[in-house]
């Protein structure tokens, strides 16, 4: 539940808790529901002790999850949030880009509800963004290279994995389909990047104009 992730350190250091009580509050869904996460960390030690990184990659925790009738809007679920933080870029992360599209795409599958998939941003994060856009903006940039200076911008191609083998099998499946990818992830995350940033963005198209 994410009252419970109050005081973890993951949550702390990342800000993730902050992103997740922002959304929630904006998009009034309360704290005590239960939370599943998709993190960076899972257990990948291959030390002989737990399960190995296969038996788990075998068990697809993932599909499981955004396949559920439980997260679906119909159902009374709250769908998918993928959590900007100023720490890691998640489309940067190839299993992430995966990930949020295959989630978007159970919206062309389900019968009987849609499964929302949206982002959150921590408080660093967009205090990050709006730094450097005003630091593009004193510099005269134009208005794309600003946004793009910023990382207000997906371009998936460029995500990678921390396994070989991962990243081989990720883009076997992705094929050449990157550039669908970043209109599929813009979609979810530009309004609400954008949103945060608004002031900063309202000055930079006023220079301009």
């Amino acid at each position: 539940m994410l009252r419970s992730l109050v005081g973890s350190e993951m949550c702390i250091r990342d800000r993730c808790y902050s992103a997740l009580k922002r959304f929630c509050e904006d998009n009034k869904i309360p704290l005590d529901i239960p939370v599943w996460f998709c993190v960076f960390s899972n257990y990948q030690a291959e030390d002989g002790e737990g399960p190995s990184i296969q038996k788990q990659l075998d068990l697809t925790p993932f599909s499981r999850v955004i396949e559920s009738k439980a997260i679906q809007r119909k159902k009374g679920g709250y769908g998918m949030v993928a959590v900007h933080t100023s720490k890691e870029d998640l489309y940067l992360r190839l299993w992430c880009v995966h990930e949020v599209d295959e989630a978007q795409k159970q919206n062309g599958v389900l019968d009987d509800g849609v499964l929302d998939v949206r982002s959150a941003m921590s408080e660093a994060y967009v205090d990050e963004m709006k730094h450097k856009v005003q630091l593009f903006i004193d510099k005269g940039f134009h208005y794309e290279s600003c946004l793009a200076g910023a990382g207000i911008c997906v371009t998936t191609i460029k995500a990678t994995c921390g396994y070989k083998e991962d990243y081989k099998m990720l883009l076997a499946r992705i094929g050449d389909d990157f550039e669908r990818l970043d209109l599929s992830l813009i979609h979810i995350s530009e309004p609400t990047r954008l949103l945060s940033i608004s002031y900063a963005v309202f000055c930079l198209k006023k220079k301009n104009t």
